[in-house]
């Protein structure tokens, strides 16, 4: 944040009202200055001083010079070997929490998983209504739910997870502070309507829970969705780079998203029937009538779910499948979801529908992970760490083949807006 000195004029300073931050640990310099202030007898620093309280300081420091913030975000670090110390959050979020110092605050974006969503119980931000978490914290569900429902004005609520790190931190023999599933059905259900809800799940593939059960996709928490929130909901996003028709067949292998001790307090038992998760996601499109913004991406979405959109829904994004090589004919469904939305609009059963966006993706080129997702580094697990996915050329038949869907899209929606961009998915995306 060291722009902020940079900036002479006060009354600029107090306009902006978008801070997106991500904490790292004190850097070299800062470490070396600390120390030979340390061995310095005139001046040694107090013994509750350390290298993270001052940069936690220095933070709070330039905070103070934006008092118009409105949308305030601590993003996930992508290196590990940078990641700060989890005590430099303490004095942050103390600062936060306080509403005469962000009084204008409306939306919180917090995707580190080791900060307590406890923090939040003496708020006085009685003005937040948008939260953006990764939907696990060292704080159980009982306690979750109380914090969320002191936000009296809480109408959006994102997730985005699990940690890529959650089995390293779920291992056996696993020190610290237990990482637990805290946002879950019951939790969902006990909030106020809300108007928006995005439940976005990553799993990398190294994660050998990948193949278990899912956090977010189960029929319990969408059926609480449901339940709760189906007369509020406007804006609803689902994704995540599983295939869902083929999960729905498989026995649940035992939930990755809280440790034994915790199974008590999380409501995704691994005793129930194989989860119906498709079937309850159209019983939650068919019953949220006044629905204006949908988004469906995973790699199987199947073109029936699309019958059950609302009549009310005016911008819809899709996951597209298109082949993986310019020699690749099967293009895993992408025509038959293309066929379905034409037949939809000829029979007026989307009158409102305004654009449309195709979030495409190949068989060599799966879903990209944003760059603020990380697979699990190679200090937790042992493993090399990889780069994240990047954005993959496709070749020039397949990308006249998506631009042909397109425009036939175009043409038999009455020319309304049909845009196609890469389908990519992770923290630094919402």
């Amino acid at each position: 944040m060291d722009w902020v000195d940079h900036i002479a004029d006060q009354t600029l300073l107090c306009n902006v009202d978008t801070l997106r931050l991500k904490v790292v640990a004190p850097s070299a310099q800062s470490m070396g200055e600390f120390l030979v202030r340390k061995f310095d007898s005139e001046n040694p620093p107090r013994p509750e001083e350390t290298p993270e309280s001052e940069e936690a300081e220095r933070i709070i420091s330039r905070l103070r010079l934006l008092p118009g913030l409105r949308h305030f975000a601590i993003l996930k670090h992508t290196d590990r070997d940078a990641e700060a110390n989890d005590k430099i959050f303490e004095p942050i979020l103390s600062f936060i929490i306080r509403g005469d110092n962000m009084p204008l605050l409306e939306s919180l974006t917090l995707h580190n998983h080791k900060i307590p969503l406890s923090f939040l119980l003496p708020s006085s931000h009685q003005n937040l209504h948008a939260l953006n978490l990764t939907g696990f914290s060292v704080t159980g569900p009982d306690v979750a739910r109380e914090v969320l429902r002191r936000l009296p004005k809480l109408k959006e609520l994102v997730l985005v997870g699990p940690p890529p790190e959650l089995e390293f931190l779920q291992r056996p023999g696993y020190r610290g502070v237990p990482v637990v599933q805290s946002i879950i059905p019951r939790v969902i259900a006990s909030l106020r309507e809300l108007r928006a809800l995005s439940l976005h799940e990553i799993r990398d593939g190294s994660m050998s829970s990948a193949g278990g059960r899912l956090a977010f996709f189960t029929a319990e928490m969408l059926d609480a969705v449901t339940a709760t929130h189906h007369r509020s909901l406007r804006h609803l996003s689902l994704q995540t780079n599983q295939a869902l028709e083929q999960r729905q067949q498989q026995q649940p292998l035992s939930s990755s998203s809280s440790p034994p001790s915790e199974s008590n307090n999380n409501d995704n038992s691994n005793n129930e029937k194989p989860t119906d998760v498709l079937r309850s996601i159209k019983s939650l499109l068919g019953a949220s009538h006044f629905l204006k913004t949908v988004s469906l991406a995973w790699y199987d979405l199947n073109p029936t779910i699309l019958h059950f959109l609302p009549p009310s829904l005016q911008h819809l994004e899709i996951s597209l499948p298109v082949g993986g090589h310019d020699d690749d004919d099967d293009d895993g469904g992408g025509d038959a979801l293309i066929s379905t939305l034409i037949n939809l609009h000829r029979s007026n059963c989307l009158p409102h529908l305004r654009s449309v966006v195709l979030r495409y993706y190949t068989g060599n080129s799966p879903v990209s992970i944003a760059k603020g997702f990380m697979p699990t580094p190679s200090r937790a697990t042992g493993q090399p760490a990889r780069r994240p996915l990047i954005e993959v050329e496709v070749g020039p038949v397949v990308r006249a083949r998506l631009e042909v869907r397109r425009r036939r899209l175009v043409r038999a929606l009455g020319g309304l807006r049909v845009d196609a961009c890469r389908w990519g998915l992770g923290y630094e995306d919402v």
